[in-house]
C-alpha cells in the first residue's frame, strides 16, 4: 500500500510540473548531445593493424638495421676500462627476431676478446626486449638484425 501511494505521488507531481520537465528534459538532451559529442572517435577494429603493416612496408633491411640498432645502443655503456686501453674494440652480434620483433635467437659474428664488453653488449639487447615488427619480405629463417658495439657506441 506505502508503495502504491508513493508512485501514485510521483505519478501527480509530474503531471503538475509538466511544462517545467519538458525543458529540463531538453536540457538533458543537450548535455547528454554534449557528452556523446567530447567522446573521442572510437576506431574500428583492425585500423591500428592495417597502420602497422603500412609502416611495415615503408620500412626496408637497412632502416629496420638501423632503427633497431638505435634501439639497442640507447642502452648501452662500454666499460671504460676496456675502453681506455682497446679504442678499437669491437663486437658484432646477428638477432633473429619473429614477426612481431621478438628476439628469438642470436650469435656472436665477432667478438671483442673482452668478457666485460661482451657482456654489457648483451645487456643492452635484453634491456631493449623487443623490436619493432621487421618490413614487409622480412624472412624468419634467413635475415637478422646486425648490430655493431664499439668503444663509441651508445654515446
Amino acid at each position: 500500500m506505502v508503495l502504491m501511494d508513493r508512485i501514485w505521488c510521483l505519478a501527480l507531481a509530474a503531471a503538475l510540473s509538466g511544462p517545467a520537465l519538458a525543458e529540463e528534459d531538453a536540457n538533458d538532451a543537450d548535455g547528454i548531445q554534449g557528452l556523446l559529442d567530447s567522446l573521442p572517435e572510437i576506431k574500428a577494429p583492425g585500423a591500428d593493424e592495417a597502420k602497422a603493416k603500412k609502416e611495415r612496408e615503408d620500412l626496408n633491411y637497412s632502416t629496420y638495421n638501423g632503427i633497431c640498432s638505435a634501439k639497442v645502443m640507447a642502452h648501452f655503456k662500454a666499460p671504460r676500462s676496456v675502453t681506455k686501453k682497446h679504442p678499437a674494440v669491437e663486437f658484432q652480434m646477428l638477432v633473429a627476431v619473429d614477426a612481431e620483433g621478438l628476439v628469438t635467437g642470436l650469435s656472436a659474428n665477432k667478438r671483442s676478446g673482452h668478457r666485460s664488453f661482451d657482456t654489457a653488449a648483451l645487456d643492452a639487447l635484453n634491456a631493449v626486449g623487443q623490436f619493432p615488427a621487421p618490413p614487409s619480405g622480412w624472412s624468419l629463417a634467413t635475415d637478422r638484425v646486425l648490430l655493431t658495439f664499439t668503444a663509441n657506441s651508445g654515446r
